[in-house]
């Protein structure tokens, strides 16, 4: 939503201002010399002619502007767009322009409503205020993210049609807007061949695109006539070539072509057929016309015609004769769509013809998915294995100085089938290690039957170890943002084959003395078989047939491990503590009985890893 909506900004209340100053004086703000258009300006609008106003055009040019005024304030801004056109094909000036511009972004136009606001800016920059340029660029800045931009080049002077509008001559130094999608480029000169292409338009980037137009090998002439209205503006293919009477040279083969008058009258679009090496001539009535239309056909791609003559691929724009016209869409894939309507003189806005798609078509039949593989690699991150020793730290007797997180590492390779409606069935491998420190105390004792009971403290430092390759399968869902630009979201199952082990130091002290202590079995392997569940999220760029990954794995381990192989703990040299009839110290940590109270420990239990990782994919 503009500024114009949300918000009561100055440049909202200068259309009022605006609108009470032509009410009084149109003329006041006329368009400077530059603004006068021979044909058309750069986005198709009328300009001003370079000849004086009568005071007769002078009114008109009001009065529609008044009932411009009107249909604006009663929000129907498709009306009111026509009557400010009318408006401004007779006096361009501030006032209409500016409100051409915001029934155009009202309806959804922001491309042409931003080049007009850009001419605003250019070719009436002596009539605007300074609040009112202000306001203009801050509306010009919300719209230009929503269009993009097409730069057409040629290698001859040339005429430039997109989506049946004409759009001015090549060369041109600058871009056009246009909104994101598809459009029918054609780019047509007196002489050559036409140059026509489909492009892809996105938002907020530029697209360019170079006509390579070929000289006619196979040529015609075509002379067009019309008793009583000499000087009608005469378009052929949707290019506007000139005024009539008209004649020119065009590829052999069929056109069409219609005429409009500058009393709102004119012809229905009619097919030619041009003859190599032969004039044709034509000889088109003109009748009252309806107001400017646009009919858009989706897909963008299927074929348009009125009333049994096709205009070609994409939407077309301009006036139809007063009257019933069948309208109808045509795309290969798709059921063909047929519509009757009613034009009169008032009838403006768009008319839309979608097509359904038709299923049983052998188009979409053959139209299978793609196969892809793809590696990533990344930190693994987990605050914990859920093991025993690590939960023992809550044993009130047990201390832990030191009780980190786990880190290690996670690569991996998967490979899929996406089908067409971007669902994948996938199946993966990989291999995932964890590491981490942990450092306990054990408070316990002993009896001396000399002195009674003896304190002992048991001091562990401990890495806990897992580690093993693993498999997976699972479902994957692509969401494309743009042609380049997607989000892939999936949750896999599968098993880790696991090895977990346990190398630990210890250390038994008590009052008399210090020493080491040996763990039976410590450091040993267990192995075993870990089910999980593993959901990740990432961004894909695609890049031709590569496309570059960055996301969040998550790994949830469902089941618990085996017991660790980590044994009793017992300090060394306990036969140096006194026999019976031996004189000694025989409150001596050697005299300690071996601690059980770690043996045996879970390795493992349920527990989740994060792992952020990059990656690289290929679609075969």
């Amino acid at each position: 939503m503009s500024a114009f909506t949300r918000r009561q900004t100055p440049l909202h209340l200068c259309f009022l201002a605006s609108a009470l100053a032509a009410t009084s004086g149109l003329a006041q703000t006329p368009a400077p010399e530059s603004a006068s258009p021979g044909p058309k300006s750069a986005n198709g609008e009328d300009t001003a002619e370079e000849e004086p106003v009568s005071d007769a055009d002078l009114e008109s040019a009001k009065q529609l502007f008044r009932q411009g005024v009107a249909m604006r304030k009663a929000r129907d801004y498709q009306r009111a767009l026509d009557y400010f056109r009318k408006s401004r094909a007779i006096v361009p000036s501030v006032p209409n322009t500016i409100n051409v511009a915001f029934c155009l972004e009202q309806l959804g136009r922001a491309a042409q409503a931003l080049e007009l606001y850009e001419e605003l800016l250019t070719q009436f920059s002596d009539s605007l205020t300074d609040q009112e340029r202000e306001d203009i660029a801050g509306s010009m800045s919300e719209l230009r993210p929503k269009v993009g931009s097409l730069m057409v080049s040629s290698n001859v002077p040339a005429l430039l049609v997109v989506d049946g509008r004409m759009r001015g001559q090549l060369p041109r130094t600058a871009p056009f807007r246009l909104m994101p999608g598809t459009h029918v480029v054609r780019v047509m000169q007196d002489g050559y061949e036409p140059f026509e292409k489909e492009v892809s338009i996105q938002a907020g980037k530029s697209a360019s695109l170079d006509a390579l137009l070929k000289a006619l090998r196979e040529s015609g002439r075509l002379r067009v006539e019309m008793t009583g209205e000499e000087g009608a503006e005469l378009y052929v293919d949707g290019a506007r070539l000139g005024n009539v009477p008209w004649e020119g040279t065009l590829s052999a083969g069929r056109h069409y072509f219609f005429v409009k008058t500058s009393d709102a009258r004119g012809s229905a679009p009619a097919a030619i057929e041009v003859v190599a090496g032969q004039t044709i001539l034509a000889r088109p009535e003109a009748k009252p016309l309806s107001g400017e239309v646009r009919i858009v056909v989706n897909p963008p791609s299927a074929e348009l015609s009125i009333d049994g003559l096709s205009l070609g691929r994409g939407p077309w724009q301009g006036q139809l004769p007063v009257g019933d016209h069948s309208l109808e869409a045509r795309e290969e894939g798709y059921r063909r769509t047929t519509v009757s309507r009613k034009f009169e003189a008032s009838t403006t806005g768009d008319v839309a013809l979608d097509l359904s798609v038709d299923p049983d078509h052998p188009r979409w039949q053959g139209e299978g998915g793609e196969l892809f593989v793809e590696g990533f690699g990344g930190l693994a991150i987990s605050p914990e294995l859920a093991s025993e020793a690590e939960s023992s730290c809550n044993d009130p007797n047990v201390t832990c100085p030191s009780n980190g997180i786990a880190l290690g590492a996670i690569a991996g390779a998967r490979a899929g089938y996406e089908f067409p409606f971007h669902m994948a069935l996938e199946v993966g491998a990989g291999y995932l290690s964890l590491r981490k420190s942990l450092d306990r105390e054990l408070d316990s004792s002993f009896t001396d039957p000399a002195s009674g009971p003896v304190g002992v403290s048991y001091t562990y430092s401990e890495t806990l170890h897992l580690a093993g390759p693993f498999v997976s399968a699972g479902l994957a869902y692509r969401h494309g943002f743009s042609e380049t630009f997607a989000l892939d979201g999936r949750a896999h199952f599968g098993g880790m084959f696991a090895s977990s082990r346990r190398p630990a130091q210890a250390q038994a002290t008590t009052a008399r003395d210090a020493r080491s202590a040996i763990i039976t079995g410590a450091g040993e392997t267990r192995r075993s078989v870990a089910a999980f569940a593993m959901p990740s999220v990432q961004a894909r760029w695609d890049i031709g047939p590569l496309h570059v990954l960055a996301g969040v794995t998550g790994t949830i381990v469902l089941v618990g491990g085996p017991s660790s192989a980590n044994g009793g703990t017992f300090p060394e040299g306990s036969g140096d503590c006194p026999r019976v009839g031996q004189t000694g110290f025989t409150d001596s940590v050697a005299c300690a009985p071996g601690n059980s109270a770690f043996s045996g420990e879970q390795s493992y239990g349920r527990f989740f890893v994060v792992a952020p990782h990059v990656g690289i994919g290929y679609t075969l």
